[in-house]
């Protein structure tokens, strides 16, 4: 057998492995149920985006998605991979911010690894908030959940997908509106987020925006970068990297990446450093 293939089976053994690990075997069947789902059933069925239910090892509250979505993807990569492991050793963190929560499973694994944590969570898509709202609403007060999109200033802006081939619910984007358009949400900063908390600084800030970072990075960032101590952050292509990275040029911190995320610890400005 070529050592290619060898490794493809080991590769899909090692996943099999973690997702029975994390999940159940009865509950793995499912999951692999679900993402065949939409390439052998629902041309027979006729069922599209129905809800399905699944439960995490150690986890209090079930977690739901859609079917012929990137939601079973994300599920794997977030609750099973465990992709944002990486902040673990983060200690007693009291508030964390989610911008582009998408349907909430960040949120979820977050508000799992920390107990103690007051979590806000962003989403500006009405059909990826719905099923957010779902995931989270059992979490009580410790979650604020705002139909908004981050942006550097308050305005109204559209939401549409750049690739509509490219990442199905997850692969959305927003720009500002033109002459004429109405909104289809509105924009919110980070710095009018931690405002309204009862916080004096956010402990993780995770942000995934779909290449928006661009424009939180570009303008009004000072004003509340000095007050984030933890980031994790996917960075779309090579010119929202330069531009993460010169807003953080006076600060210090620890720089790791974990796949297609960068991952800033102990932020603080050079100065106090």
């Amino acid at each position: 057998m070529p050592y290619s293939k060898i490794n493809k089976i080991r590769l899909r053994l090692g996943q099999l492995y973690d997702l029975v690990r994390k999940i159940g075997i009865f509950q793995a069947i499912i999951y692999k149920f679900i993402c065949k789902y939409h390439l052998f059933m629902s041309k027979y069925l006729g069922i599209k985006n129905n809800i399905y239910q699944l439960h995490v090892k150690d986890y209090k509250y079930s977690v739901y998605g859609r079917y012929e979505t990137s939601d079973p993807r994300a599920f794997r990569e977030i609750l099973v991979e465990e992709e944002y492991s990486s902040l673990d050793g983060i200690k007693n963190p009291r508030l964390i911010v989610d911008c582009g929560a998408y349907v909430g499973y960040s949120s979820i694994y977050f508000l799992n690894r920390y107990p103690e944590a007051h979590l806000i969570a962003v989403e500006p898509n009405k059909l990826n908030f719905d099923i957010c709202h779902k995931n989270l609403f059992s979490y009580g007060k410790r979650v604020t959940l705002i139909k908004a999109a981050i942006w550097p200033y308050q305005t109204g802006l559209i939401v549409h997908q750049d690739d509509p081939h490219k990442g199905w619910a997850w692969g959305l984007q927003v720009r500002e509106c033109k002459a004429g358009e109405k909104p289809y949400v509105n924009a919110v900063n980070i710095n009018d987020l931690l405002l309204e908390s009862d916080f004096y600084h956010i402990d993780i800030l995770k942000i995934d925006i779909e290449k928006a970072e661009k424009e939180v990075f570009s303008r009004n960032f000072e004003i509340w970068l000095n007050k984030v101590r933890n980031i994790v952050i996917e960075l779309h292509d090579e010119e929202s990297e330069e531009i993460f990275f010169k807003a953080l040029a006076p600060y210090t911190y620890n720089l790791s990446r974990s796949g297609e995320l960068t991952i800033c610890k102990n932020i603080s400005p050079e100065s106090i450093a």
